[in-house]
Formats: C-alpha cells, sequence, structure tokens
C-alpha cells in the first residue's frame, strides 16, 4: 500500500502556496468514470498528482493510475488493478429514461371478450382496392373473422352480421388497414432531443398508427425493455405491442462476446431471459456465425448495424449467407458474381424483407388486435 502524502514529500518542498482539486463524474453508455485530479504547486518546484479510477460495467474492470511529478525531479507511481466484480457499475435501468406511466382513465378499453367492430371499410395492405362494409371481430385482442355484410351505397343485410359481441364499435364511414410496423424503433432516452420519455414516444407511434415496434438494441437495458413489454402486453400502459432486440452482451455478466463458444453461450442466456431477437455488428466472420446460428436454434430473430468500419470483414452479402434476418444500416456496394454471369453491383436498401412472429408474445395494450405475422420490408 502506497501513501500519497510521503510520494509528494518526497518530490517536493513541505509548503505549496496553491492547492487545486477537481473531481469529475462521467456515465457513458457501458461505463461509469471518475477522476479525481489534485495539483499542488510551488515558485521553485512543483508536485503533481493525478489519480484516476476507471469502472467498466461491462468488462468489470477497475483500474487505478496514480502520476506524481516535480520540476526538478520525477517520480511516476503507476498501479494498475484489476478486479471482477458481481455487479458494479451504472446499470441500464439507471442509464435509461423513466419507465411509461400506468394507463390512465379515458386512455384506451379492453381486451374485450368479443369486440365487434361494425360497418368498417377495409384497406388490406396488399395493393387491393379498398372493400366493405365489414364487420371485425376480435376475441380477447384477436381478430377471428373479417364478415362483409353488404356492398358500398346499399343497406347492410343485418342477418349476415355476426353477433353476441361484448362490446361494440359504429364504424360506418370508417376506414381499418393493419397497423403499422416499425422495425427500428428506438424508445426514447438521451439520443433523442436529450431525453425524450418513453411515454411521449409510444403515443407518437400509436398516432401515427405504428401498433408493433421492434426495439433495436434496447438501449434502456434488458430488463427496463423486457419490462415494457409486458406491461403494454398486459395493457398496462399505452404503448404498442414491443419485441425486445438486444446487442450481444447486453445485461449478462459472462464478459466480452469474443469467442464462438461466449456468442453461443451467451444467446443461450439471452433465450432463457425472454428476448425475441439481437442487434449485431459487423462481428468477426466466426462469431457472427455462431450467433446466428444459435439464435436460429432457439428461434429468435436477427438484425444487424453493419457500420462502415466493419464491412472489410462482415458486409451485407456475408451477413445474409450466414443467415441474417434484417439489416439496418450498412455503407458498401459488395460486388456480387457468378459462375454464369459477370458481376454485378447490389444497390443499398436499408431493410430486407423481416417476418416477426407475433403469436409467440401476449397481446399489447388497448383495442389494438394481434395478427399472427406482421412481415415489412423490401426486396433487393
Amino acid at each position: 500500500m502506497f501513501s500519497l502524502r510521503r510520494i509528494i514529500a518526497a518530490v517536493a518542498p513541505p509548503r505549496f502556496p496553491t492547492v487545486a482539486v477537481a473531481v469529475t463524474v462521467a456515465s457513458a453508455f457501458r461505463s461509469a468514470v471518475v477522476a479525481v485530479a489534485v495539483t499542488v504547486a510551488s515558485a521553485s518546484r512543483s508536485a503533481v498528482v493525478a489519480v484516476a479510477v476507471t469502472i467498466a460495467s461491462a468488462s468489470r474492470i477497475a483500474v487505478v493510475a496514480v502520476t506524481v511529478a516535480s520540476a526538478s525531479r520525477i517520480a511516476v507511481v503507476a498501479v494498475a488493478v484489476t478486479v471482477a466484480f458481481s455487479a458494479i457499475g451504472v446499470s441500464a435501468q439507471q442509464r435509461g429514461v423513466p419507465q411509461a406511466p400506468d394507463r390512465a382513465a379515458g386512455e384506451g378499453e379492453g381486451p374485450f371478450e368479443r369486440l365487434i367492430v361494425r360497418g368498417v371499410t377495409i384497406i388490406d395492405g396488399t395493393g387491393a382496392p379498398p372493400y366493405g362494409p365489414v364487420d371485425i371481430v376480435i376475441e380477447n385482442n384477436r381478430i377471428v373473422e373479417m364478415r362483409q355484410v353488404g356492398s358500398p351505397g346499399l343497406p347492410i343485410d343485418t342477418r349476415r352480421r355476426p353477433g353476441n359481441a361484448t362490446k361494440e364499435l359504429d364504424a360506418n364511414g370508417m376506414y381499418a388497414m393493419p397497423g403499422f410496423v416499425d422495425l427500428h424503433a428506438h424508445t426514447g432516452g438521451t439520443a433523442q432531443n436529450g431525453g425524450t420519455s418513453a411515454e411521449y414516444v409510444y403515443k407518437l407511434w400509436l398516432a401515427h398508427g405504428v401498433t408493433t415496434i421492434r426495439d433495436p438494441g434496447s438501449g434502456n437495458g434488458v430488463d427496463w425493455t423486457l419490462t415494457a413489454r409486458e406491461r403494454s402486453a398486459s395493457n398496462r400502459i399505452v404503448a404498442p405491442r414491443t419485441f425486445v432486440y438486444i446487442r450481444p452482451g447486453a445485461g449478462w455478466d459472462g464478459g466480452a462476446v469474443n469467442t464462438p463458444d461466449k456468442a453461443r453461450a451467451f444467446v443461450q442466456w439471452a433465450a432463457k431471459k425472454g428476448v425475441d431477437g439481437f442487434k449485431l455488428g459487423s462481428h468477426e466472420p466466426d462469431i457472427m456465425a455462431a450467433l446466428l446460428d444459435e439464435a436460429k436454434k432457439h428461434g429468435l430473430g436477427t438484425q444487424a448495424h453493419l457500420a462502415q468500419t466493419g464491412v472489410a470483414q462482415m458486409n451485407v452479402l456475408d451477413a445474409a449467407r450466414l443467415g441474417l434476418g434484417s439489416m439496418e444500416h450498412w455503407y458498401v456496394c459488395p460486388k456480387h458474381s457468378s459462375a454464369t454471369g459477370p458481376s454485378r453491383t447490389i444497390l443499398p436498401t436499408t431493410t430486407t424483407t423481416t417476418s416477426i412472429t407475433a403469436s409467440r408474445r401476449p397481446a399489447a395494450s388497448g383495442n389494438r388486435p394481434r395478427h399472427r405475422t406482421a412481415t415489412s420490408g423490401t426486396r433487393s
């Protein structure tokens, strides 16, 4: 054990007219940093003592460094300590925004045992023209029947209408269409205008017809996003149905995901945790292959941000061949060649075809019906 007092006494005179102390505390995405600097100066010589302590929750590393210097002589003491902790640093819940408040009175109803939406005109999203009037039957938040009950401009034949409703909505003159699925939906946080609340973005999505979201990376924390998903499913909050996709290493204490074995172990842990899938990066090929293969074995989805800095080792064609489900961003046009023809350039696009199986999860909040699958994107 060393003494700062002894070190200062060894390199500087006993009296110093100036003493300055600065303490800085900052939090980053996966770390908490505490830096303490003490400067003691005299006219003839100076002694500078700097103490820096870095605690990183992701890698569980604590580093302490001490440097002491004087004008006439220099003494440098560096101490590095690596300690494995069971729990250290800033938790995901502390990093994120607060959870959305419970649903207030007047902010929606349901689910209902048997809800019937009467006389609506349907836009089915396939490109077909609208048709109706239609009665939509929803039982416990799932569409079970869509029955055409007449023709435009003619009276509805009441004999054709489904009955036994526990709740009815008169939608005559209105239109219904499938809810939008936002496949890249970050839930608030400091990156959005300095700290946009979860409640705000949830209601903004719903106001624009987005009834299902995929949270890429779950930046508010794994447990935070899982909790929000279940609160939406149980109608406790006004929010879209949520699918939880997490980054490799997020939320677990197994260290960096830097080998194929670690990749598989992480996916297995995440599957038990209850996540829906993973947001990947431009990982080394053997690690990417392990992540994608293990995710497929557990029925979990995958998406990737293939950053410009990593496309030399993993571009979108490489990732697709390994089984990637969808891509979020990429910044290169790889060449595709075949034995039967010349190379051709694949133009970049934001999202490829992706399918999310909604039937794996409970219903979302309010009157929004559940569909068995939600498909979005474009083929390239």
